[in-house]
């Protein structure tokens, strides 16, 4: 596959960062004033500027989805080089190397623009999964992972579609798990990219790159299923609220 193809994918992901670096600052904003009944105008600010990093959460989501589709010149997408890279074989750590593949994590993250913040949302996710890669895990079929990125994609672009409504009336664990999601798409895409886009990769880049898309994905999976809670509980909720106007209005 083309170093151009990889470096577009980077750009991508690069783009997507700063979204995801906002909307995990606005979400954690949102949750102070919540707590306060004296900040109605300053949650209203937030609430416009969550929507809007949702709605360029969505484009951008398009596009790399898109990008991460499209087959080579050889035939192959960019998941079907993975696989043929990484194969689908067991993902494990030993315990002196853990700390190694922290450090080098941080680094990659920081590259591809997510915030110091963010970053240690990441760090602290691969530190709450150490037992499980200590242990070994089967790797996913990285084409599991776009199908995943799509469908968080779909979710994210639904509750846009929304508008204000979603964020203004959902508890906030929902507006973190799709916070959640857009940290998680880049630490995928971004870890996956790792060989093919530094300067003389090793084969202990690719094995830390493939132990940080493993985090990544059953974190991405994990916000997933919070997020989808929370459409649902929205759904059930605008449903009540039809029918009650609907009984008031007979």
């Amino acid at each position: 596959m083309p170093y151009e193809i990889m470096e577009a994918l980077e750009k991508l992901v690069s783009e997507l960062s700063p979204i995801a670096n906002e909307l995990n600052e606005k979400v954690d904003d949102l949750a102070e004033k919540t707590e306060s009944i004296n900040n109605e105008f300053e949650k209203a600010e937030l609430v416009k500027e969550i929507f809007k990093q949702l709605n360029q959460a969505c484009d951008v989501l398009k596009r790399l989805i898109e990008a991460l589709s499209n087959h080579s010149g050889d035939g192959e997408t960019f998941f079907d080089l993975i696989n043929k890279c990484y194969g689908v074989g067991t993902v494990g750590v030993i315990e002196g190397e853990f700390e190694t593949i922290l450090n080098v994590e941080s680094k990659r993250l920081g590259e591809i623009g997510l915030s110091e913040d963010v970053i240690d949302l990441v760090i602290n996710q691969m530190q709450e999964i150490k037992e499980e890669l200590l242990a070994g895990q089967p790797m996913e079929d990285a084409n599991n992972i776009l199908l995943l990125i799509e469908t968080t994609q779909k979710r994210l672009c639904y509750i846009a579609e929304q508008g204000s409504d979603f964020i203004s009336s959902s508890p906030i664990p929902y507006l973190r798990a799709a916070a959640g999601c857009v940290i998680n798409v880049c630490v995928v895409t971004g870890d996956a990219l790792t060989p093919f886009v530094v300067q003389d990769p090793t084969l202990k880049s690719y094995a830390i790159a493939i132990k940080s898309v493993y985090t990544g994905y059953h974190k991405l999976k994990e916000h997933g299923r919070k997020l989808l809670e929370g459409i649902q509980a929205f759904n059930r909720r605008m449903l009540r609220n039809r029918r009650t106007r609907n009984r008031q209005n007979d």
